[in-house]
């Protein structure tokens, strides 16, 4: 049993420094968009928690951060710094971070990141990692930070703990530096064995020198030097040039100036391999591919062309293939299959990423030694935001007998029991085993077997001739109101080693909750103020959620809706729906009405039906009424409509002064005017028409009497 190796994370500096005042009291900063952007996390600008090692990484992002901005901090400095993060929605958070040893750590939880299989061994480890534009941030798409780049690189291969790395897009010219010299600078600083690496002389259209707006891509190897030996290192088809951007390629089917991405040769590095006093020795062939659909004839006549060369160049040798296929066809295997490679079982498909384009391929001579485990556990969220790929990893045993391998994967880390998710949980071995393997699931947490979720079965049974086991995990819907609840997965085994991690958290939300609230419980005829009930959930919906409303005598009470039901949308929270008291002109005795609110659905999203009794006021007053004879002339005035106007004409003989109030029926009224009348005259009262039809009643005072009537138009 040997020694496995593995990985561990730093951070980088920019923009603008703050000054940091030595003292037991922190000083605040929250973090701005710029830092979020700078560790690659600035599309949301908030950092993403589904796992622990998530919280881990979060932590080292921002004490690089802090680097950046505490430029001149001295020991014992403390900072709180203020952060947002996404588990189940934004949330925000204070953390402290003390300043020591040349470096920020948190007073509040881990900073160290966990190795890959730690204490295990299964022989050499072989990593290939395309790591995006390294050295030229502002081409990344995952951070525009080169220092964030070259810490966090180094880091992660710390972290893996591999033997060899195949990287692809390191940046290496005169006009952005020797990026590889500094990550290897970094490797050397962090880390107690020594490293060294090297890079292709060649890469795509090299013959045109540097280049401000394409800085050249290399690929690269680095390895450990304590037990790699390196014996010789070069460019495959470097003797095939005839001049700068021509070949001379026999029997080549391509145009020779596009031959390998345009000048991007194979990288090839021959070494011995020590592991436990038993050495071995490797030809690693690094590929980066021409990319994109466009390529495929490209591809396939440099495939042919190289899978050629090595049968002619490396007839009997221990060979991996290995980097960027930049093929995305699924199981990857497919590219080499159309490209020829393992028709005549000289080479194997050795694993990669499923449905990715980063892939390893074998002679036939390491199948004895070959370990297939895949990499599924190499996600975004562990790779620090530095990438747009993942790394990929091969293991080649160097006892006679493997050991049974494997891995454990779930096909999704966020349920709900809205949908009733259901998660798929795969134990996959590495290779075909000639006996029955049985592997027990755990789950633990706050979820409970039958009431929360189901399985479709308690252990993975792996049979004689078969490579995995799936179980399902199905999500039950129920009637209580839990919040969001962590469950975590779990496999052991002492018949199985699992390389990486051997449990996967599920983070599962309850039903949205739906709150029912009125703007009030009174509700008055006549007023301009409409009353609004609103139904707002606990979290958005997944699935559209109706509700409808009950109001027992609706229209005896004169009430109306603006909508008899109301859906809240999907991806929302809130809906709402307005209530109104028509004014009948009556006076009524103050009345109750209830109004329940009921869900469509028989989903528990409240607790039961919800009834509200809203209070009915009137505002019809006995006083305001206005009592009146039927009769247009009274005493020295006569009231007149001519014309849907309201006129009226002094009969006396003398001046009148009068103050004419014009009603509706209902009391409230039109207008009111202020007449000085001369004796004999005709004065015309209301300023606009009358309605046809409409009684109204005329209230004026004369000789210190109030009178009124009623009159028609």
């Amino acid at each position: 049993m040997k020694k496995l190796l593995h990985f561990y994370i730093p951070f980088l500096l920019f923009i603008t420094s703050i000054s940091c005042i030595q003292a037991s009291t922190p000083v605040s900063y929250t973090l701005v968009e710029a830092d979020y952007e700078m560790v690659g996390d600035g599309y949301y600008d908030n950092f993403s928690f589904n796992s622990e090692l998530d919280s881990i990484w979060v932590r080292q992002k921002i004490a690089f951060i802090l680097d950046a901005r505490f430029d001149s901090a001295q020991d014992g400095d403390r900072v709180e710094v203020s952060y947002k993060y996404y588990e189940g929605g934004v949330k925000q958070k204070n953390e402290i971070f003390q300043y020591s040893d040349t470096e920020w750590t948190s007073e509040q939880g881990s900073h160290e990141i966990p190795m890959l299989g730690e204490g295990e061994d299964v022989g050499v480890k072989v990593v290939t990692w395309n790591v995006e534009w390294l050295g030229a941030e502002d081409k990344s798409r995952s951070t525009d930070s080169k220092e964030w780049q070259l810490r966090a690189t180094a880091s992660q291969i710390l972290r893996m703990d591999a033997d060899i790395y195949a990287l692809q897009e390191v940046v290496v010219d005169g006009i952005r530096g020797d990026n590889l010299q500094l990550l290897l600078d970094r490797l050397n600083d962090k880390s107690e064995i020594q490293w060294a690496g090297f890079y292709s002389a060649r890469h795509s259209f090299s013959w045109k020198g540097d280049d401000e707006d394409f800085p050249a891509q290399k690929t690269a190897f680095v390895y450990k030097t304590e037990n790699v030996s390196l014996k010789k290192s070069y460019n495959l088809f470097e003797e095939n040039f005839i001049s700068d951007s021509e070949y001379e390629l026999p029997n080549y089917d391509g145009s020779g100036h596009s031959f390998m991405s345009s000048g991007r040769l194979p990288l090839v590095m021959e070494a011995d391999v020590t592991v436990d006093g038993v050495t071995k020795e490797l030809v690693l062939v690094n590929l980066h591919f021409k990319c994109c659909s466009n390529g495929t004839e490209r591809r396939q006549a440099d495939a042919n062309y190289l899978y050629n060369k090595l049968q002619e160049k490396y007839p009997t040798n221990n060979v991996i293939i290995l980097g960027d296929y930049n093929n995305a066809t699924y199981n990857g295997a497919e590219g080499p299959k159309r490209w020829g490679w393992y028709e005549e079982q000289a080479y194997f498909y050795a694993g990669g990423q499923n449905d990715g384009i980063d892939h390893f391929s074998i002679s036939d001579e390491l199948l004895d030694e070959f370990v297939s485990v895949e990499s599924p556990y190499f996600t975004e969220s562990e790779v620090g935001n530095i990438s747009d790929h993942d790394p990929q990893l091969l293991l080649l045993s160097m006892n006679e007998t493997v050991q049974k391998i494997g891995y454990f994967s779930s096909s999704t880390k966020a349920g709900n029991e809205t949908e009733e998710t259901e998660v798929a949980y795969v134990v996959r071995l590495h290779s075909v085993q000639d006996e029955n393997v049985s592997v027990p699931l755990e789950i633990t947490g706050e979820g409970l077997a039958d009431a929360d979720y189901t399985l479709s079965k308690e252990s993975f049974e792996i049979t004689q001739g078969v490579l995995s086991d799936t179980i399902f995990l199905t999500i039950q819907r129920d009637d209580e109101v839990e919040g969001t609840e962590k469950w975590t997965a779990s496999v052991s085994s002492e018949d199985v080693l699992f390389y990486g991690e051997n449990s996967q958290v599920l983070t599962v939300e309850d039903l949205p909750q739906i709150k029912v609230s009125l703007s009030s419980l009174e509700l008055e005829e006549g007023k301009d103020d409409q009353l609004k009930l609103l139904l707002e959930s606990t979290q958005y919906v997944r699935t559209e959620i109706g509700f409808t409303f009950e109001i027992p005598f609706k229209e005896d009470f004169g009430l109306s809706l603006s909508q008899d039901s109301v859906f809240i949308k999907k991806n929302n929270k809130k809906a709402e729906v307005i209530i109104t008291l028509t004014d009948d002109n009556e006076i009524e005795e103050e009345a109750t009405a209830e109004i329940t609110v009921r869900a469509i659905s028989d989903l528990q999203y409240m607790e039961g039906d919800l009834t509200f009794e809203l209070v009915l006021k009137d505002n019809d007053k006995e006083e305001d009424k206005i009592t009146g004879i039927d009769l247009r002339d009274a005493d020295e005035f006569t009231f007149s409509i001519s014309n849907n106007q309201l006129f009226v004409e002094s009969l006396s003989k003398t001046r009148g002064l009068m103050n004419v109030v014009l009603y509706y029926l209902n009391a409230q009224k039109v207008l009111e005017r202020e007449l000085d009348l001369a004796p004999k005259q005709r004065v015309l009262v209301s300023e606009k028409e009358l309605q046809n039809d409409q009684v109204y009643i005329i209230k004026y005072e004369l000789n210190g009497e109030v009178r009124s009537l009623k009159i028609k138009a």
